[in-house]
């Protein structure tokens, strides 16, 4: 993701089977409650944890920088945080793939690209530890 006019993070998680419980301190409690409620636990962990990510990459801090305290819950596309207005776009990927986008520029001020790879050794190539 580049960009010289914004702040902008995004993350691409394979879902990989896991136990969202394992994952409990770098959640809010209203995530938590919507990750259990869930039908499919697996890709609303995945749906939030994509979001978190992407907005700790944007900001330069760490998964660990209380993001506990970050509440994304819910089907909002925006959140104010970090002393900015921050605009979530889901990307489109393959159903095992899990990716978001996060930018401090509205929807309409932007230009996002998207590219398809359909080789499934190019993601072997580029995460050799799949």
């Amino acid at each position: 993701v580049i960009s010289d006019t914004s702040f902008v993070g995004s993350d691409v998680e394979y879902k990989a089977i896991i136990d969202p419980a394992n994952f409990k301190i770098f959640f809010h409690k209203n995530e938590l409650d919507q990750i259990f409620a869930a039908n499919n636990k697996l890709d609303e962990f995945y749906k939030l944890w994509t979001r978190k990510e992407s907005l700790v990459k944007a900001t330069g801090r760490g998964i660990s920088d209380s993001v506990s305290a970050i509440d994304l819950s819910g089907s909002r596309s925006d959140i104010q945080s970090f002393g900015r207005q921050w605009y979530f776009y889901n990307i489109q990927t393959p159903d095992t793939f899990t990716a978001c986008l996060v930018c401090d520029k509205r929807p309409d001020s932007m230009k996002v690209e998207t590219f398809s790879v359909t080789a499934s050794h190019t993601y072997h190539r580029y995460c050799p530890f799949l």
